[in-house]
C-alpha cells in the first residue's frame, strides 16, 4: 500500500561505505532518498558515526530533508539501534548496559530486527532492558518475525520503527516510519516514535534476500573468527 499524497516517510535503518558491508556513501544515501520522495533518513552504521557529517552536508541542498544521526551497536545479545546520536557506544557490551549508554546521550534504543538468527535481540532481553522502541519492520526480515516483532512491541507498548536495513541505493526507502505529523526534526520524529505516534509501511524480505542476508551475517562471523570459509 502506497502511503497518502503528501505524507513523509522516514526510513530508520540504513548502512553506508562505513559499515564494513555497506556499498553506498552517505551523499549516495540521501541523494538516493530524495529522489525517491522520501523525508529524512537514519544512519545506522555498525558500531560508527562517522558518516553523519558528510550526510548532513549533502542533506543541505534539500531544504526540509532530515538526516537522523544514529548508529547500530554489536552487543553481547544482539545489534541495538541508537537514533538520535551522532557519538559512538562501545560494541561487544551486554544489552542492558549497552541500552542504558544510548539513553545517556539523549538518544532512542531500538531493538533491531528481534528474532533474526545471530544478530536480532531476544525477546528475553527487550522485556527486562530499558528499550524505547521495537523494529517492528525490517527489509531484511521475513514476515512472520516482522510481525512477530510488532505484536511483542504492541504487547509491552514500545514505540514503533521501521527500516530498511538497506546496504545499497537499490533498497533505500523500502520499509520506513510516517508520523501523524509534521516532526519539524529530529527530536519531534523520535517523540513521535516513543509516542506510538506513527505507522510503518513496506515489505518484508522474500526468501532470496533472507537467505542472503544469513549468509552475509555467517561470513563475518567466521571471519571475524580468524578463520575463511
Amino acid at each position: 500500500m502506497a502511503r497518502a499524497s503528501g505524507e513523509r516517510g522516514f526510513d530508520l535503518h540504513l548502512h553506508t561505505t562505513h559499515s564494513p558491508d555497506g556499498e553506498m556513501t552517505p551523499t549516495d544515501l540521501v541523494r538516493t532518498a530524495v529522489a525517491k520522495g522520501l523525508g529524512g533518513v537514519a544512519l545506522t552504521d555498525h558500531n560508527s558515526t562517522r558518516g553523519i557529517r558528510e550526510a548532513r552536508e549533502a542533506a543541505a541542498g534539500f531544504p526540509g530533508f532530515l538526516v537522523v544521526p544514529g548508529i547500530e551497536v554489536s552487543t553481547k545479545g544482539g545489534h541495538i539501534i541508537g537514533l538520535g546520536i551522532d557519538a559512538p557506544v562501545a560494541s561487544g557490551l551486554e544489552v542492558p548496559e549497552t541500552v542504558e549508554r544510548i539513553r545517556a546521550l539523549g538518544g532512542l534504543p531500538v531493538a533491531s530486527h528481534p528474532y533474526r538468527r545471530f544478530t536480532g535481540i531476544g525477546e528475553d532481553c527487550i522485556r527486562s532492558a530499558r528499550f524505547g522502541a521495537v523494529e517492528v519492520l525490517n527489509g531484511r526480515s521475513p514476515s512472520r518475525k516482522n510481525l512477530r516483532a510488532c505484536r511483542l512491541a504492541l504487547e509491552l507498548r514500545l514505540g514503533l520503527s521501521a527500516g530498511s536495513d538497506g546496504h545499497r541505493t537499490s533498497e533505500v526507502g523500502r520499509c520506513y516510519v510516517v508520523p501523524e505529523s509534521d516532526p519539524g526534526g529530529v527530536d519531534g520524529l523520535l517523540e513521535q516514535i516513543r509516542g506510538k505516534r506513527v505507522r510503518t509501511w513496506g515489505r518484508s524480505a522474500g526468501l532470496m534476500e533472507v537467505a542472503r542476508t544469513l549468509t552475509k551475517i555467517s561470513t563475518g562471523l567466521v571471519r571475524r573468527r580468524g578463520k575463511r570459509i
